[in-house]
């Protein structure tokens, strides 16, 4: 249910944005400009919390939402490259370690920091 939530705001952001933007990688750099601000936020905000199984559901979301939404847009313009490939399994792969680890562990601070690569 937390997933699908996050894949319906992107989808909405999504589409919002077509309207004020016509370029796709404008809007694309915009929506990774939002999931990069929410989840260091949350990470912040979530390791010095008391609650923080709330905070690891909104990480999850918000990467499960992006991270949906870019790989159907792969999907839907057929941009079926090397990297792109490459990067759907980073996808994969970086949503099993979130819904896996706990939150007070470096996983989640690596993973922040690797979204500025």
């Amino acid at each position: 249910m937390v997933l699908a939530l996050g894949l319906f705001i992107y989808f909405l952001l999504d589409h919002e944005l077509k309207f004020i933007e016509k370029n796709t990688k404008i809007i694309k750099n915009y929506l990774a400009f939002v999931h990069i601000t929410v989840c260091l936020t949350t990470c912040i905000l979530g390791y010095f919390s008391s609650y923080p199984h709330i905070f690891k559901s909104i990480i999850f979301a918000n990467t499960g939402g992006f991270f949906i939404n870019e790989v159907g847009f792969f999907i839907r313009e057929r941009h079926f490259t090397k990297t792109n490939i490459f990067l759907i399994m980073h996808h994969i792969v970086v949503l099993i370690i979130i819904s896996n680890a706990p939150f007070r562990t470096y996983v989640y601070v690596l993973l922040s920091m690797a979204e500025f690569t």
